[in-house]
């Protein structure tokens, strides 16, 4: 009963402090505001690295480790966020839970497997929350030209961004939404190497690469005829490894 209620004590009070620690984080107006969260979320993480060394259960451990992961993300990220623009936040952290994942494939021999497991699972999240970021732009590269429907006698639209809105709002994140897609692309191609996974890997890494390269003439506001070759291109090249690969 006692160690019950140390550990729910334990658990509350790191849960809270966690808290705050992100919130300093997100609400930091200056790299030394996040220098600071970032110590607070760095001493979290040792702590539940420190637990984790313990022993305990292995379901237990891999949670934390992924608490571990999750939090180095945060604090890394946090340190430069302030300093940059809107739209690199989320590269900026992605970037961070991809070194994650590489540090977990090149330690693999000096890290226990369930911290080894909880990193990766850590920037997997990370990296399908990028993803997720990511997706309204493909979405409006997809679904906007339908705008152009009641304006058909109107003429050829200006340029590839002009196209997808067709008078709705620019997205913020079209900048480096293509740059986070094919990272995560590149993270499938390079990372999975586990043969059961690995076709289900390169189909990712298909649809996140032609994901990517759809985004691009919108993004960097491509000519009208130049954005049609090169999205027929990348739909034809898509087409062309699926059945390759069948």
């Amino acid at each position: 009963a006692l160690r019950i209620s140390a550990a729910v004590g334990a658990y509350g009070t790191g849960t809270w402090g966690v808290s705050g620690a992100v919130w300093l984080s997100w609400s930091a107006g200056g790299p030394g505001d996040g220098a600071r969260a970032a110590a607070l979320l760095l001493f979290a993480a040792g702590t539940a690295l420190a637990a984790v060394r313990r022993g305990g259960a292995e379901e237990h451990a891999v949670g934390l480790s992924v608490g571990v992961g999750l939090l180095t993300v945060v604090a890394l990220g946090g340190i430069v966020r302030p300093t940059l623009p809107a739209v690199w936040p989320v590269p900026v952290h992605l970037a961070v839970a991809i070194t994650l994942t590489a540090v977990a494939g090149a330690r693999a021999a000096r890290l226990s497997e369930p911290v080894r497991r909880g990193l990766v699972l850590a920037s997997a999240a990370v990296q399908g929350l990028a993803v997720l970021w990511a997706l309204p732009l493909l979405a409006l590269v997809l679904v906007g030209p339908a705008g152009w429907v009641s304006r058909v006698w109107s003429g050829a639209p200006g340029g590839a961004r002009e196209a997808v809105t067709a008078g709705s709002p620019w997205l913020p994140q079209a900048q480096t939404a293509p740059l986070v897609l094919a990272a995560v692309a590149a993270v499938l191609a390079c990372a999975v190497r586990t043969a059961a996974w690995r076709s289900r890997a390169r189909t990712g890494v298909l649809v996140l690469g032609w994901s990517a390269l759809m985004v691009v003439p919108a993004a960097l506001d491509l000519p009208y005829p130049a954005a049609l070759v090169v999205e027929g291109l990348v739909t034809a090249g898509l087409l062309a490894t699926a059945a390759r690969s069948r």
